[in-house]
């Protein structure tokens, strides 16, 4: 999310209210409480962690990173977990909050 309000500010373009709130997939009270383990390593390898998920494309490009993300999330819902509140966020300032694991 960093890098989004980063480059956001960088081309003078404000960060819509949309983006002021998010869930940290790593934060243990939601990968961990869903699968009874911590993600390790990279990205890649927490897609390719989860049952049914296979990382696709190449890693650090925004497009396929978010793509990938997406899979987790999708199998979270499958398996019955319930998003209902953001872990991370902004405060009027724009200045995050929440953990940072």
């Amino acid at each position: 999310m960093t890098t989004l309000r980063l480059e956001c500010k960088e081309k003078s373009i404000p960060l819509p209210n949309c983006f002021d709130r998010w869930i940290n997939l790593k934060d243990d009270a939601v990968f961990k409480r869903h699968y009874g383990r911590r993600p390790s390593g990279g990205l890649q390898s927490v897609v390719d962690s989860v049952d049914g998920c296979q990382w696709e494309g190449r890693a650090h490009n925004g497009l396929i990173d978010s793509l990938n993300t997406a899979k987790i999330v999708q199998n979270m819902v499958r398996t019955g977990y319930r998003f209902t509140r953001s872990t991370r966020g902004l405060d009027r300032q724009g200045v995050p909050f929440g953990s940072n694991e």
